[in-house]
């Protein structure tokens, strides 16, 4: 139905004017049509963004999918008597005792996202399960109670009152947390949502999620049934990331980079109209959010992590080329100046990590990319946007110690066959995350590298068991000569002339005596 034929209508006005008894509608502009949903103008005015003309969230008809699937005709494949060729065999008998235990509640509960997903993506693995989220449409706390009292191969672990969920343990094999089925509304863009009611049918549960995808539910009720609702089985197939509405990405923006962030993973492309909507979105971000926040770290630190490989490298080129870097902070200019390039930046990580295996995990990694997005924006906006990440204080002073290595070049002249003292003062001070962004940047890699790995096994670890204190009781007064002296000393431990507290104390007295006997002749 026909009710408009321009775009640039306010949300708000496009509401009071939408026709009676139906969902979606159409404008007509230019000879081409678009469909808006009545509900994604509600969505957009409960978060204040009534302002915004429809062409914020409008799809042209030939990618409205999501706007005219008919929720009632909902796929269902069964996948019962191959449960126990994806799940062990515990979960398998997890899985029917809580059906016989919630059917006697009359309580349909469902598994919804990751596991759902990724069991039908593959047809071979048997995944290693040790939590699990399941939800039910009822009260969960009071489900688990019952679950608790009727099972002893089920244990009550906690319970959240003010959230309606509450954790099982099975046989001390799984956890399970047990949710209520919710609906959820946002009264803000990038804010945190507020549940309005708990218990409802799944098909209102499923809408609040992010992608088709992560919204197949597997039934505990009815076992190895999966149930789609919105067209995820069909964008599984064809291997594709499509939101699940048209104001999802203005609700929370952080799905941006969870749909990044699964491309990498699953090797999935984006649908037309998840591009479209994000382009939209792009359009007015810096007017309706700030950026940054828990959820924005959280998923960029999960897509930043990710291993490195070419498809890594590619979203991370569409992440940049997309102004997606500005989800961190909406001020920072629509343009990013990496110091080296994408490739250059994976590759070496990579080696890094292979050289420094024991010493490596996700931390790392992070503290590494972040540095250099930081080193791509305007070092004027670099304050505020780490202040909007949420960065720690080490995380700072990684960005901040690696800006000075970008700016100095000093780790240019290391190489392994550097006197040992000179390896141990140029990286002692340094984090780990800033000598290895400085070794990605020196023009020297692999003697760099060398140089770091030398210090790490053979040099890192080694400490003065003397202190300043003892100096004074050797009959040196407090003064400059402590600092001098003790770093004399430790100069001739990392070469290996002392070992030991007795030692130490030997090397200082015979350095002492002789500096004396120099002075006086």
């Amino acid at each position: 139905m026909t009710w408009l034929d321009s775009l640039e209508v306010p949300i708000t006005e496009a509401l009071k004017q939408f026709p009676n008894q139906v969902n979606v509608a159409s404008v007509v502009t230019h000879q081409q049509t678009f469909l808006v949903s009545r509900e994604a103008l509600q969505d957009m005015e409960r978060m204040q963004l009534g302002h915004l003309p429809l062409s914020a969230i409008a799809l042209p008809y030939e990618l409205s999918d999501i706007l005219t699937r008919p929720q009632e005709e909902n796929l269902i494949r069964d996948f019962s008597h191959h449960l126990s060729d994806f799940f062990p065999n515990f979960f398998v008998a997890a899985i029917y005792e809580l059906q016989s235990l919630l059917n006697l509640q009359n309580l349909n509960a469902y598994i919804i996202g990751g596991i759902t997903r990724d069991m039908l993506l593959s047809s071979e693995k048997r995944y290693e399960i040790q939590d699990v989220d399941i939800i039910v449409e009822g009260k969960a706390i009071e489900a688990a109670h019952d679950i608790d009292e009727k099972s002893k191969n089920f244990s009550l672990i906690q319970e959240f009152t003010p959230f309606g969920t509450a954790k099982l343990n099975y046989r001390e094999q799984v956890h399970i947390d047990l949710a209520s089925t919710r609906k959820e509304i946002y009264l803000g863009c990038g804010l945190l949502p507020e549940v309005v009611e708990l218990g409802v049918p799944l098909e209102e549960d499923i809408i609040r999620r992010d992608f088709t995808v992560n919204a197949l539910a597997l039934s505990i009720t009815k076992p190895g049934q999966v149930i789609d609702c919105l067209g995820g089985l069909k964008d599984l197939e064809a291997r594709t990331i499509r939101l699940l509405k048209p104001a999802s990405f203005f609700e929370d923006p952080s799905r941006i980079i969870r749909a990044v962030k699964f491309a990498m993973r699953l090797e999935f492309t984006w649908s037309e109209d998840t591009v479209l909507l994000l382009d939209q979105f792009l359009t007015w971000m810096p007017a309706v959010y700030k950026g940054g926040g828990d959820r924005i770290r959280e998923e960029l630190y999960k897509m930043l992590c990710h291993p490195e490989s070419d498809l890594k490298i590619q979203w991370l080129h569409f992440f940049i080329e997309k102004g997606l870097f500005r989800l961190i902070d909406t001020q920072i200019p629509n343009k990013l100046a990496l110091p080296v390039s994408l490739e250059e930046i994976s590759g070496r990580v990579e080696i890094l990590k292979a050289h420094l295996s024991e010493f490596w995990n996700d931390d790392l990694t992070w503290q590494i990319y972040i540095s250099f997005l930081m080193m791509g924006i305007p070092e004027q906006s670099v304050e505020s946007a780490m202040h909007r990440l949420g960065l720690t204080r080490s995380e700072i002073e990684v960005v901040e110690k690696s800006f000075r290595l970008l700016h100095e070049n000093i780790l240019y002249p290391l190489t392994p066959f550097d006197n040992v003292a000179k390896l141990y003062e140029m990286f002692h001070p340094l984090p780990l995350g800033t000598a290895c962004v400085g070794i990605i940047l020196s023009s020297q890699f692999e003697t760099c590298l060398e140089a770091l790995v030398k210090y790490k096994h053979e040099l890192e670890q080694i400490t003065l068991e003397v202190t300043g204190d003892d100096i004074i009781k050797l009959g040196i007064p407090q003064s400059e000569q402590i600092g001098k002296l003790l770093k004399a000393l430790l100069h001739a431990k990392l070469q290996g002339k002392v070992h030991h507290r007795l030692d130490e104390i030997s090397w200082l007295k015979e350095y002492i005596t002789n500096s004396l006997e120099e002075s006086h002749s």
